[in-house]
């Protein structure tokens, strides 16, 4: 029986499919682009697949379609793919190869209909995401089908978009034990789940929260999936009228709410048999329901009827009775000239006393930009939306009468704007050349470089976005020299560092020559920041996304809490942050707090904005006495010097290569008056620091904190690791809280003083 579900609803799908995709025009487009990894070198072989996204209206579910073979990069890692597309909106670009995480990109992120993409993929170090699947009894299942639904935080233009296919590149199986594992997913990346076991009648979906950016994080091996039990359905569908059954009606089951349902599936869809006779092998508890559609020659009216599932039921049956309506025709016409529109979506919908979709159908316009359904008695809303058109949507409502025809003519006005193309007056332009490093200056390879144009607050994109060489340079070309009405702004994208986005920029020189910009200078997300969320009652929040909003430097990132309310967010940066958990919109309200990077604690509750206390600065004060942390100055080493105090942890590799550095500099340092000391900031073994410091030879003193850490890096004013204070020749401190690449600077400035 599950063969011929599974058949059936194939069918079901291609042919909701086809209706989709030949209702627009096909292109044809060439894309082009180039492989690499994370330290820019070309990946030859690499595998490049295309594929484009449909959205299934009468499911509310997305479906794809590989657009032509799957390509291999050249020695060089460039690859071209020519296929025949719908919408450039919904076409994605994928690329793997062994040992490398997977990489993607979208075609149409600017919203041109004329871009065809000089893609740059970068395939980044892959990490292990690993879990378990087990049934409601806790019992290993094996062989069930495991798909990822990867998204990434890398990059804000592919945050809210997952990626589907090619399906077999995102696929595995659970071994005997139950267990899955992925190897092939960044560290940015998160995922969710669609799981079809043996035995079970739907395919259920799991995520960490239905947001679109939240999902099981790459790096954990903890995961667990748990499928419910199931109960079976049968039903019936006839005409109210006659009584008779009705054959051929397309039947659709789905969650009542996907984003509230305790054990959301992916919609199922079946067709009805001579008797009127439906079948569903198995959902899982809860509220579900059921669409269904009967032949347009019967004048049957759509239906929506929902139910409950209870847990001890075997079987649940369900009879639908569907009753003949009046008819509804709708017209899309162009305002000024009234040429018909063609292929215009449109979406009708009935609400019950209770707020409640009693009938809900879409359709969409023909050549003839005209549509005809079935409809039941009363008001009935439509909503059509047509692009390139204002407005865009348009909301209505119909009067429908058993028996008769409803005539609706709905107008579109062209949208000027949206096809009204920027002329510019040709000039001599320059070319920037710049270069990226990390805060020890060291070069930052493959990270993404956009030129933007700032016109009074609406930002223009100049040229294609470039990708840093492996010293971390970049060159843009092409770029006019700034005029009045006009600035230009900036945008770095780097896995493992925090971003800059749309950062203000001079560029000034002579054209026709090259213009070395400012180096840029990203921190690197080494951090972390972990707490709970509370309800206005003190209870925690489960399962609310937790956002950190990307202000000053800092990356984007989602997760949510789990069945404690505890949340983590990995990979942020040194210094401050801003976190919100919940919508405005939900139950309880949305809660934020303003702190420090290296908070593990954070307590947000729910209808609160909270801050967190601001560690103290120590710049114009006395330095604190260094003794208290079993470091022992001499007098020459001491007296009328610069003290630089680095705070770090042997435990972290940015405070290992931080006094590696300072080691190297040590000589020239001392030629400077700058004494330096280290001070370990966290309780290790004493032996193995000391082991540490002799492998390196480190020659300037380290000392360790011996009080309570935490107070201490609070009375320092101690905000992440490592933390550099420079102090004047008479002790008073000067600076803090830099990046080792500006201490020439900070000592100068401390000379001159």
């Amino acid at each position: 029986m599950r063969k011929n579900r599974l058949a059936i609803l194939s069918v079901v799908l291609l042919v909701s499919f086809v209706n989709l995709s030949t209702a627009q025009e096909v292109k044809k487009i060439t894309l082009t682009g180039r492989v690499i990894d994370s330290n820019a070198r070309p990946l030859a072989g690499a595998e490049v697949a295309a594929y484009e996204k449909f959205y299934n209206y009468s499911n509310g579910q997305e479906y794809t379609k590989v657009l032509g073979q799957i390509k291999k990069t050249d020695a060089n890692g460039y690859f071209v793919l020519n296929a025949d597309i719908s919408s450039q909106r919904n076409v994605f670009i994928v690329a793997r190869k062994k040992k490398l995480a997977v990489g993607w990109d979208v075609l149409n992120y600017s919203r041109s209909d004329e871009s065809q993409g000089n893609f740059n993929i970068i395939l980044e170090s892959p990490c292990v995401l690993a879990g378990v699947v087990v049934d409601e009894a806790g019992n290993p299942v094996a062989g069930a089908k495991v798909q990822a639904v990867p998204k990434t935080s890398y990059l804000r233009r592919l945050e809210q978009r997952p990626v589907l296919a090619p399906e077999q590149w995102f696929t595995t199986q659970t071994d005997a034990k139950g267990n899955f594992s992925f190897h092939n997913f960044a560290a940015d990346v998160s995922t969710d789940f669609w799981v079809e076991a043996p035995g079970k009648g739907s395919v259920y979906e799991y995520t960490t929260h239905w947001t679109s950016s939240c999902g099981f994080e790459a790096g954990r091996t903890d995961i667990r999936l748990v499928l419910p039990q199931e109960v079976a359905i049968r039903g019936r569908v006839i005409d109210t009228e006659s009584g008779s059954p009705v054959a051929d009606a397309h039947v659709l089951i789905k969650p009542d709410n996907i984003k509230e349902h305790k054990n959301p599936y992916r919609p199922n869809q079946t067709i009805s048999g001579q008797n009127g006779q439906f079948n569903f092998e198995g959902v899982p508890p809860g509220k579900h329901y059921i669409n269904l559609s009967a032949p347009q020659t019967t004048e049957l009216v759509d239906k929506r009827v929902k139910f409950d599932v209870q847990a001890d039921q075997e079987v649940k049956e369900i009879t639908v009775a569907l009753d003949k309506g009046g008819l509804i025709e709708i017209i899309a016409r162009e305002a000024t000239t009234q040429e018909p529109i063609c292929y215009v979506a449109v979406h009708f919908w009935q609400t019950t006393k209770d707020d409640k979709f009693g009938f809900y159908r879409w359709s969409m316009t023909g050549s003839d930009g005209t549509l005809r359904i079935d409809a039941p008695h009363g008001e009935c809303n439509f909503s059509a939306r047509c692009d390139g058109y204002s407005p865009s949507r348009v909301n209505e409502q119909v009067v429908v009468t058993k028996g008769q025809t409803a005539r609706v003519d709905i107008l579109f006005d062209r949208d000027l704007d949206a096809s009204r193309k920027m002329t510019s007056v040709v000039r001599p332009t320059l070319v920037c050349v710049g270069k990226l490093t990390d805060t020890l200056g060291k070069a930052i390879p493959a990270a993404r470089v956009s030129l933007w144009i700032d016109t009074g607050g609406t930002f223009s994109q100049l040229g294609p976005e470039v990708v840093a060489d492996a010293q971390g340079r970049y060159e843009i070309k092409a770029v006019p020299p700034e005029q009045t009405g006009f600035a230009y702004r900036i945008s770095v994208n780097s896995s493992g560092y925090g971003a800059k986005q749309f950062e203000r920029i001079s560029i000034t020189g002579k054209p026709g020559t090259p213009v070395e910009m400012k180096t840029l200078v990203l921190q690197p997300a080494d951090q972390s920041i972990s707490g709970v969320v509370l309800d206005a009652e003190g209870k925690p929040a489960v399962r609310v996304p937790v956002f950190l909003h990307p202000v000053k430097g800092q990356p984007s990132r989602s997760t949510a809490t789990d069945n404690n309310g505890r949340f983590s967010i990995k990979r942020v940066c040194k210094g401050p942050l801003r976190l919100q958990a919940n919508f405005d919109s939900s139950p309880g309200g949305s809660g934020s707090v303003k702190t420090e990077s290296f908070e593990q604690n954070i307590k947000i509750i729910l209808g609160q904005i909270k801050f967190y206390r601001s560690y103290i600065s120590l710049v114009g004060k006395p330095l604190p006495e260094i003794e208290d942390l079993k470091i022992d100055l001499s007098s020459a080493d001491a007296n009328d010097k610069m003290i630089l105090v680095c705070f770090w942890n042997m435990q972290q590799r940015p405070s290992r290569n931080c006094i590696k550095e300072l080691a190297k500099q040590a000589q020239q340092l001392k030629q400077k008056g700058v004494t330096v000391v280290a001070v370990q900031a966290s309780k290790i073994d004493g032996n193995k620091l000391d082991e540490w410091v002799k492998n390196y030879n480190i020659p300037f003193p380290i000392g360790m904190v011996q009080g309570d850490v935490e107070k201490t890096k609070f009375a320092w004013g101690i905000r992440s690791l490592p933390w550099l204070i420079l102090t004047n020749p008479q002790h008073i401190v000067r600076a803090e809280g830099f990046a080792l690449i500006e201490l020439d600077a900070k000592i100068s400035a401390n000379t001159q003083k």
